[in-house]
């Protein structure tokens, strides 16, 4: 699974996420609950094959902005917002895309279908997803 064949599941437009380009990200994300997809701009390799994605995530209770700015300033008690700042402080080639859904039932289908769907296609989860 790359990020390229999840346009045929809405995520179409990708936009830089690193500390640089924080400000216009913050501006450019909706006040609504979805579910994003993180990838770094080169593919890596997995157990099976290779990816370029590595995070599915969901905002079913925030907007898809108040859950992205979290990755930015985490509380020490959240593990994975904590794993994914040092990571964008270390590096500057993760971009980011989401899709809006109306309501937490329909983000939590999504996320789960992508993870399964990634899954099945690399014999594990994306790096970000699995438990450190």
């Amino acid at each position: 699974m790359l990020s390229c064949d999840l346009r045929s599941e809405g995520f179409v437009e990708w936009r830089d996420f690193n500390f640089n380009a924080k400000d216009e990200l913050m501006n450019a994300l909706p006040p609504k609950n979805g579910v994003y997809v993180i990838r770094d701009r080169k593919e890596f390799g997995r157990f099976i094959k290779t990816s370029d994605i590595v995070y599915v995530g969901s905002a079913p209770k925030n907007t898809l902005k108040d859950r992205i700015k979290k990755y930015f300033n985490p509380e020490a008690s959240q593990d994975t917002n904590v794993r994914i700042n040092a990571w964008l402080k270390r590096y500057d080639s993760f971009q980011i895309s989401w899709k809006e859904l109306e309501n937490g039932t329909v983000n939590n289908e999504l996320e789960t279908k992508l993870l399964n769907w990634y899954e099945q296609d690399h014999g594990e989860l994306p790096p970000f997803n699995r438990i450190s």
